[in-house]
């Protein structure tokens, strides 16, 4: 199980992976929010609810290009002040169980590739040296496919150094072009 914001839309292409969202009434959230931070201040505790959905719904718009809180993006979705805990739980249970949500060996195999394009995705970013350059990667079975634009050829070699040494690689396809104007911009890395 994961929880947070991203996981659903990370994982969501992931046939095997049931996404909840489990929610509740705003007069429900600001009780339990005076609850756990011994207040009685409910203007308070509503004006932080109302803070932090939006700063959780304009970062999963940034990141994913999508409404936070949209039922699309879910599987299910339970609320609280009808269900009980316990029902909740005995339907994701039920949910899991059923054959559309079967682990096979395709949806293993997607979620390694995922995680392989994160961890190189990872790598590049902690590089010095590549952190900049925007790339889309591909993975399969091991197999990394660079895509994209760089300033030039060392930046190029760098990012294949780079990614042909995450563990898990096996081969790289650098697909990488070299940007072809003459005149490079201001802001540019060279």
């Amino acid at each position: 199980m994961l929880r947070g914001w991203g996981a659903t839309c990370l994982l969501r292409p992931v046939p095997h992976v049931v996404c909840v969202r489990v929610t509740r009434s705003l007069a429900k959230r600001v009780e339990w929010l005076m609850s756990h931070l011994e207040t009685d201040d409910a203007q308070f505790a509503e004006a932080e609810i109302r803070r932090s959905d939006r700063a959780h719904a304009a970062r999963m718009n940034e990141l994913f290009d999508v409404t936070w809180g949209d039922p699309v993006l879910y599987d299910i979705v339970l609320n609280t002040d009808r269900v009980s805990i316990d029902s909740c739980v005995e339907q994701i249970r039920e949910l899991c169980g059923r054959s559309e949500f079967a682990e096979t060996p395709e949806s293993h195999a997607l979620l390694d590739n995922m995680a392989l394009e994160t961890r190189v995705r990872v790598a590049l970013k902690e590089n010095a040296e590549t952190r900049d350059i925007d790339v889309t990667i591909h993975a399969k079975q091991g197999r990394v496919e660079l895509l994209g634009i760089v300033l030039s050829a060392e930046e190029r070699a760098r990012a294949e150094s780079v990614v042909a040494a995450v563990p898990g690689v096996a081969s790289v396809d650098n697909q990488l072009r070299l940007m072809t104007i003459s005149r490079r911009f201001t802001y540019s890395k060279t």
